[in-house]
């Protein structure tokens, strides 16, 4: 599974790193790979593509022709993992909605069964 990670530094900058979960046979534990992204604009949160440098830079698709992306275009990646960050923010919206409505029908519950446990207490002290 993969995820967007942000870390900061003691500057206060922001980095974004995708991250993806494997098992490792040999040391029989999880671990992750994490690849660079770039930087986050403190502003509106966008990921800038990051240097063409480092042990993690991935060279332009030969079938795009090499050309420099105007800024405009995105990493696909990056789009996948929004989508799936997306989606799973909207299943906890969800969720939590549901939990609400689950949590006030217990409440109501235990009310009923308060009263009727007083209702009978008060039957058989008479």
């Amino acid at each position: 599974m993969a995820c967007i990670v942000y870390r900061t530094d003691s500057g206060g900058r922001v980095y974004a790193y995708s991250s993806e979960s494997y098992w490792d046979k040999e040391k029989r534990q999880p671990r992750s790979k994490r690849t660079y992204l770039g930087r986050v604009n403190p502003e509106t949160g966008e990921i800038i593509k990051g240097r063409r440098e480092g042990k993690n830079y991935k060279p332009p698709n030969p079938k795009s022709g090499g050309a420099q992306s105007s800024g405009s275009e995105t990493n696909p990646e990056v789009e996948r993992l929004l989508r799936m960050v997306q989606s799973r923010d909207e299943t906890v919206s969800r969720l939590t909605q549901e939990n609400k409505a689950l949590q006030h029908k217990m409440d109501k519950i235990i009310r009923s069964v308060r009263q009727i446990g007083n209702l009978i207490a008060t039957i058989d002290s008479d």
